[in-house]
Order: structure tokens, then sequence, then C-alpha cells
């Protein structure tokens, strides 16, 4: 699946693989973030893609983590990370968007723990977005994303 960047204003280029045609469109927010097939008006080839509005590098791979929730501690698996968020494998979680709980995560070989607002919830993904992270957890997310 390719992804394709939408800029500032929200418009995304894109060259379709088979013919070359270049194509300029403004997807609707609606289909941000979200596989869609687009057809060329030209060859009629089906372009499968994602209109990608995010503003920080994600790595994908799987890293333990623990969910400090009010209570108990709930074992999480993250699927990808950035400086910014990530993606956390949903098990039948009963979390709401807007919520905030602190994670642990361990990069390599260190635990690091940051507090994370939910940002979306789906059935098989839920993301966070990444608040107050600290210059000690900032470098071992860099760290990471950089190998």
């Amino acid at each position: 699946m390719k992804r394709i960047s939408v800029n500032l204003q929200g418009e995304a280029a894109l060259i379709c693989p088979v013919c070359g045609k270049y194509f300029r469109l403004k997807p609707q927010k609606e289909y941000w973030n979200r596989p869609l097939k687009i057809k060329c008006d030209k060859c009629k080839n089906k372009i499968q893609l994602i209109f990608d509005t995010r503003s920080a590098y994600r790595k994908e791979g799987v890293l333990p983590g623990i969910l400090l929730a009010p209570g108990k501690d709930v074992p999480i698996t993250i699927l990808d990370l950035s400086e910014t968020g990530a993606s956390i494998k949903n098990t039948k979680l009963q979390l709401q968007e807007g919520d905030f709980y602190k994670v642990k995560i361990k990069v390599k070989e260190d635990w690091i723990e940051i507090l994370v607002r939910i940002a979306r919830v789906s059935p098989d993904k839920i993301g966070v977005e990444f608040f107050k992270v600290g210059n000690h957890e900032r470098k071992i997310v860099g760290f990471y994303l950089l190998q």
C-alpha cells in the first residue's frame, strides 16, 4: 500500500505507476489515514493508497508495554512508535478517545514511562498521542527510530 503525504493545505500529489499520469488531489478529511482505492482516469489502473497526514516518522515494530490503568497494570503490545505517539494492539481494551493514561514501553533494554492521550480507537488498534515527554524518554525514542 502506497502512502501519499498530505501537505498543510490538505493537498496530495500522486503519479499513476502504470501510465505515469500526474494527479493533484485535495482529499476530504474523512479519507485521510485510511486505506483507499483510486482509479486512474487515463489507464483505469486501481491504485491502493493511504493519504498520510502524520507529521512525524513512524517505525513499525512490536514492543512490549504496560498500560497503567486505575487499579491494575495491563500488558500491551506496541505496534508502531514515533516521536509524537504510538499504536497499541487492541485486545478488547475498554478505552475512550480523549482519556489519559500512563504507559510504560520497553525500547531495547530501557523502560520508558510516558503520559498518553487516547486519540483513536478501532477494533484492531488504539492510537495514542504522547504528552509531557521528558528528555530521557525523547532520546531513547529518537535513538530507536534511527536504528
